[in-house]
């Protein structure tokens, strides 16, 4: 378990970026997957060097990689096409922050940072001087099969096969007030209703 565990951590560690691995020591904690969904969830745990901290922007340079880099070692598990969420939890935070379910193309450091940069103009802290915990889930998509022929190439086609529906023809503004009657004349069965 002891090997598995390490070569995890430096799989993850060739992913992130230099910046990042210069204020940052992280390590995948663990991985699950869920049949039911095809789903799978990475854990990693991440946490700051602080003695390497020079300035801010050092530190959003390393989240920055740090964040690429967990997208790229999670992606690189997948075949086809998935979707994909990831949560930030921290002790000092209320509430994780939570992306959107997106497309793996979608999935970026910036849009990460973006949902950091959002939960801080909401007033709330996201103090990096402990660990915190990343989670990226992705769904795997089915892949796309024949499926079943188009019912109808157009409106007018799809109308006329459609019992449920029915159509008025008319060339005056009294639409609503047809409408009613024609539904009515159709509920009483009335025998000219579809005139």
């Amino acid at each position: 378990v002891l090997t598995q565990r390490s070569e995890t951590i430096t799989s993850v560690e060739k992913e992130v970026g230099d910046e990042a691995k210069e204020l940052f020591v992280i390590e995948q904690v663990q991985q699950k997957y869920i049949q039911k969904w095809r789903a799978n969830k990475t854990t990693l745990k991440a946490r700051l060097i602080e003695k390497n901290i020079i300035s801010r922007d050092d530190i959003m340079n390393a989240l920055h990689g740090m964040f690429e880099g967990i997208i790229a070692h999670v992606t690189k598990q997948l075949q086809g096409e998935a979707k994909m969420q990831m949560y930030i939890s921290s002790g000092h935070l209320d509430q994780p922050i939570r992306t959107k379910m997106v497309d793996r193309c979608d999935m970026t450091a910036e849009l990460v940072l973006a949902m950091i940069e959002n939960m801080l103009q909401s007033h709330e802290e996201f103090i990096i001087d402990e660990t915190f915990y990343v989670e990226l889930s992705f769904v795997e998509l089915p892949d796309k099969g024949a499926g079943r022929e188009a019912l109808s190439n157009s409106a007018n086609n799809f109308i006329s096969k459609k019992r449920c529906i029915i159509s008025i023809r008319n060339s005056d503004n009294l639409c609503c007030g047809r409408a009613l009657v024609v539904a009515k004349a159709r509920v009483d069965k009335h025998p000219d209703w579809h005139n």
